[in-house]
């Protein structure tokens, strides 16, 4: 009887390690698993912050550059905000990357959730971040665009090539509509198919006549001589 209880402790000990084992290899894994989707969110959080730093420092001057007059209401706010968005764009970045450090940190404690959440929430910094800078770059792409236009309409545009100036409108109606959508990045890449219409207009322009043409031109860099808007083609 002695033996049969021996054996049955036996029996019961091993079979006491085994789940012993099989559960620190499950906690292993587990913890595996979580340290993998902390590199994980904290590696796209970084790619979105590196994005958003990117752009910005591409086009941070833009929000000091004066545009033409505002037409919507939506432009009026831009422009008289820009700068104070330039501001706290800037703070939005500082804060990011030091709240990723905390998340690498977090991670290196083992503190998984803390480190995925600050990291998902750097990651969405990240992308408004991006969000108001390509809003101001379509901003003023729009308004610089629809400046020259408004040269060229009055110097031959719409006499010679009017089905040009009017597609050229139009986009940037699209590209004004998109912003207040809210899906900026697209109305830049509209803006931009606007100033190639704009270029499409000044051929068809000097194909008229470049006598036409020649007057817009200095019309419209006596315009920028004296500072009246500032063009910047590198943003569109």
């Amino acid at each position: 009887a002695q033996q049969q209880i021996d054996t049955n402790q036996e029996d019961a000990f091993e079979e006491a390690e085994q789940i012993c084992i099989a559960a620190n290899e499950e906690y292993e894994k587990t913890m595996a698993d979580f340290d993998e989707l902390a590199n994980q969110s904290i590696a796209a959080a970084k790619q979105q912050l590196d994005i958003a730093a990117s752009v910005f420092e591409a086009t941070e001057r833009i929000f000091d550059i004066p545009s033409p007059t505002p037409i919507t209401e939506l432009e009026r706010q831009i422009e008289q905000n820009k700068r104070t968005m330039k501001v706290d764009i800037q703070g939005l970045l500082d804060a990011a990357r030091a709240s990723l450090s905390t998340s690498q940190l977090h991670r290196d404690d083992q503190r998984y959730n803390d480190a995925i959440n600050l990291a998902e929430d750097v990651e969405k910094t990240g992308r408004i971040v991006q969000d108001d800078t390509y809003r101001v770059v379509a901003h003023n792409s729009i308004l610089e665009i629809q400046a020259r236009l408004a040269f060229y309409d009055t110097n031959g545009g719409r006499q010679y090539a009017p089905e040009a100036v009017d597609k050229t409108q139009r986009l940037l109606d699209r590209s004004r509509a998109t912003i207040e959508e809210g899906d900026n990045k697209k109305a830049v890449d509209q803006a931009s198919l606007a100033k190639a219409q704009l270029d499409v207009l000044k051929q068809e322009l000097s194909a008229k006549g470049l006598g036409t043409l020649s007057e817009a031109e200095a019309n419209l860099q006596a315009a920028l001589d004296n500072d009246a808007f500032q063009y910047a083609p590198e943003l569109v």
